[in-house]
């Protein structure tokens, strides 16, 4: 039998996962960028790519369910440095973690 000890407890997961979904969703951005760099880094057993601005900012190019983009390869090797590109990105640069802002979509200017 359930107690209130577990419902209590998947009550509280399945909050802390709306609102992370809900976060996540309103934290689109769109700005425009001049790629410095982009490289590949390799982090528990997979790689990530990243990519950096005339600014010094770091982003990711990542794949997400979320937003349905599972073409990460494909947007990264899109890239080019020293071009310019009209970005939409989600989440936000948490260094503590390295956690980057994921580019989902991009245009060349």
């Amino acid at each position: 039998m359930i107690d209130k000890l577990e419902i209590i407890i998947a009550i509280v997961v399945v909050l802390i996962l709306a609102c992370t979904v809900a976060a996540n969703l309103n934290s689109a951005e769109e700005t425009t960028i001049t790629v410095d760099d982009k490289w590949t880094k390799y982090k528990a057993g997979q790689d990530k790519y990243l990519v950096s601005d005339m600014d010094g900012n770091v982003y990711e190019i990542g794949d997400s369910a979320l937003f349905l983009k599972f073409d990460a390869s494909g947007r990264y090797a899109k890239i080019d440095t020293g071009k310019t590109y009209d970005v939409k990105m989600v989440g936000w640069r948490i260094p503590i973690i390295s956690s980057y802002q994921n580019i989902i979509e991009l245009a060349e200017v």
